[in-house]
């Protein structure tokens, strides 16, 4: 199964959403940062360094509050998503265009979110 990871920052009741750039099967949809974890590493070392990789910020990983399973393209595929805390600023964009923050009440529309991201982002609005 692969493995990927995703961090959820939430301040003042919103969350951090970031845009792919375009191209390929994300791009120009919203997505929770993050992404697959390499080798043997931990999940929470995968998201210390896909922030790292992404926006140059270093990140603390908290406890896990989402997942999901899916298949794409044929292949099983899991995303843990855990809360993440930065005092980083969000300014160099390496894999995405645009960075926001959305209450959980008002998210972009579900068909411009990543597939996955959008199940987990079900599963945080329900459990607010």
């Amino acid at each position: 199964m692969i493995q990927s990871v995703a961090g959820v920052l939430i301040r003042d009741g919103r969350i951090l959403l970031a845009r792919r750039k375009a191209g390929g099967d994300m791009g120009g949809r919203w997505e929770l940062p993050g992404g697959k974890c390499e080798g043997r590493e931990t999940l929470e070392a995968a998201l210390v360094r896909e922030f790292q990789e992404e926006f140059r910020i270093r990140v603390s990983v908290g406890l896990p509050c989402a997942e999901t399973r899916f298949l794409h393209h044929g292949k099983p595929h899991q995303v843990s998503a855990f809360h993440i805390e930065t005092s980083g600023r969000f300014d160099q964009l390496l894999e995405h265009d645009e960075v926001a923050w959305f209450s959980l009440d008002a998210l972009p529309p579900r068909a411009t979110l990543v597939d996955s991201d959008a199940e987990l982002l079900d599963q945080l609005a329900a459990g607010k």
